[in-house]
């Protein structure tokens, strides 16, 4: 006599031969007899029992004369393994724990929230046999949408989480930083901050700056009044500080008294084959906007070769200024950031690429990738060209 997980030792060490498209299943189970040493499930046991009766003469040929009766009344080292066919989530070594029987549409899920979220990151414990995930408000919210619906059994420490959560939500105006409108002011409610503003648009700029993104309904509604005005407002209302803005819907000065509303400095960076005409543009721009010629600066010259007049029309426009100039608040730039401008502390803010394509230096690179807000300002072919290469990158940005 010899018990079952012998024979399947056989599989596993492939001395029995089975057609292909019983190998994986005669490996698996083999491989559980002999490496894991864990005990079958009925289930398993009656498919080693229908594997050996398959495979019954190759046993016979290899001399194992007891296979039939074995067969017939079988022996197993270990009793049944009892699967566990409860859904449970509860709280363990202060992460939530998430048990259930295997459920392919319920482990895409998990897989597919650690991609869309940046707090709930799901991971498998393979030794406990469940997913365990971080214990935060985007993982409760997981378990609120996802499992209680299944029917799981929710421990009582989850559920009233989820529920101070609810009472949140229904309530946002007493419990989050929020911007709101109150009395013709705006203002910060739910926070140290009590600023109070008397322009909309410099209280959303200000909030967004605090990381308060939420606003009541007036100041929402105003919002979509101001987009309509001017589209490019809308980058105010969205998760990003990386826009590329199509230069062919939005003008530059609707870009301009935007950014102008931030109040700081501005980095304008050119290509390095800017033309006379591209400079007057984008400084005329300016002057239409509201913005005194003393804070505008050039801080770059080209080759005095092949010029074609730009080097003088930076001094004929009174916009060869020094670097430490505390009035300059916009400076136009080349692809390099100047060192002068590190060593007067001018380090913008806010980044417009104008027309550049992917290729830069690092450093302006790195400033722009910290700034408050990175804006490609180009034309469709080449907004076209950095939103397909960011994505290759995985960067996160939005197209207006």
């Amino acid at each position: 006599m010899a018990y079952i997980e012998d024979y399947l030792k056989e599989f596993y060490l492939g001395r029995i031969r089975t057609s292909q498209y019983d190998t994986q299943i005669a490996t698996s189970l083999g491989s559980q007899a002999v490496m894991s040493g864990r005990a079958l499930t009925e289930k398993q046991g009656q498919l080693a029992i229908r594997l050996l009766d398959k495979y019954k003469q190759q046993f016979l040929s290899a001399g194992f004369k007891d296979i039939l009766e074995d067969i017939k009344s079988p022996n197993f080292k270990k009793p049944f393994r009892i699967v566990e066919n409860k859904k449970t989530v509860f709280i363990e070594d202060n992460k939530i724990s998430i048990k259930f029987p295997f459920d392919q549409t319920l482990v895409t899920a998990l897989r597919e929230i650690s991609n869309l979220s940046t707090f709930c990151k799901p991971s498998f414990d393979g030794e406990a046999k469940l997913w365990r995930m971080e214990l935060n408000e985007d993982s409760l919210s997981f378990v609120e949408n996802n499992l209680i619906p299944k029917e799981f059994e929710i421990s009582s420490e989850i559920m009233n989480l989820i529920e101070q959560i609810q009472v949140v939500r229904e309530n946002m105006e007493d419990f989050v930083p929020i911007l709101v409108k109150n009395h013709e002011k705006y203002e910060i409610k739910n926070s140290i901050v009590h600023n109070q503003y008397d322009d909309l648009l410099e209280a959303v700029i200000d909030s967004v700056k605090k990381s308060i993104v939420v606003f009541d309904e007036k100041i929402s509604q105003e919002l979509e009044e101001e987009i309509q005005k001017n589209p490019v407002v809308k980058l105010l209302t969205m998760n990003s500080n990386s826009f590329l803005i199509n230069n062919q819907d939005h003008s530059k000065e609707q870009l301009i008294s935007l950014i102008k509303k931030f109040n700081t400095t501005v980095a304008i960076f050119f290509e390095d084959d800017v033309t006379p005409e591209t400079l007057v543009q984008w400084y005329e721009s300016l002057l239409n906007s509201d913005v005194k010629p003393e804070e505008i600066a050039v801080y770059f010259r080209k080759n005095s070769d092949n010029d074609n007049g730009f080097n003088q029309l930076i001094k004929n426009l009174g916009l060869n200024k020094e670097a430490h100039d505390e009035k300059v608040k916009w400076m136009f730039l080349s692809s390099k950031y100047p060192k002068s401008l590190f060593k007067s502390g001018k380090i913008a803010d806010i980044c417009v690429m104008v027309d550049r394509h992917i290729s830069t230096h690092y450093t302006t690179i790195n400033i722009a990738n910290n700034s408050l807000l990175h804006i490609r300002y180009a034309n469709k072919n080449i907004a076209s060209l950095e939103s397909s290469y960011n994505k290759k990158r995985g960067e996160k940005i939005v197209v207006l």
